[in-house]
């Protein structure tokens, strides 16, 4: 049986990257609703949550900016062109991230914002841009 493009482990690991980048959007969103609980007030499952979310949002970071492997690197997973594509991906993120500060700062001019309100969803923005960078560049080196 022959492997479909999927199948290969840069197929696999884009696909991945993909699926968790949007989850990590969707849960800003979600994450976004817990902000009217007060500091002392929040719950267990507040705590697990917001753990949740700045966990994955960090190995999203880490994954799609960075070798950085726990169980070793794989050599085919890792050239030259990868780490030009990390290294893409991260100043992509990081310009997201500005940009989404830089409009969140606007917005409060209008609108009652709080740190609490929009840190989840900056995180996730600069987070996700760098994914989803990475799997893009990536793609586009299979071509």
């Amino acid at each position: 049986m022959a492997l479909g493009k999927n199948q290969t482990p840069e197929g696999r690991r884009r696909g991945l990257l993909v699926v968790v980048g949007v989850f990590l959007m969707t849960l800003a969103g979600a994450f976004t609703a817990f902000t009217d609980v007060a500091p002392g007030d929040w719950r267990a499952v507040d705590i697990t949550r917001a753990a949740a979310f700045v966990l994955l949002a960090i190995v999203l970071s880490v994954r799609s900016t960075s070798s950085f492997s726990v169980v070793g690197r794989n050599s085919v997973l890792d050239d030259e062109l990868t780490r030009a594509n990390r290294a893409s991906a991260a100043r992509f993120g990081f310009w997201a991230l500005m940009l989404g500060v830089l409009a969140s700062f606007v917005a409060s001019i209008w609108l009652p914002l709080t740190l609490a309100q929009i840190a989840p969803v900056l995180v996730a923005l600069g987070a996700a841009a760098a994914t989803l960078r990475f799997v893009v560049l990536e793609r586009s080196g299979d071509a």
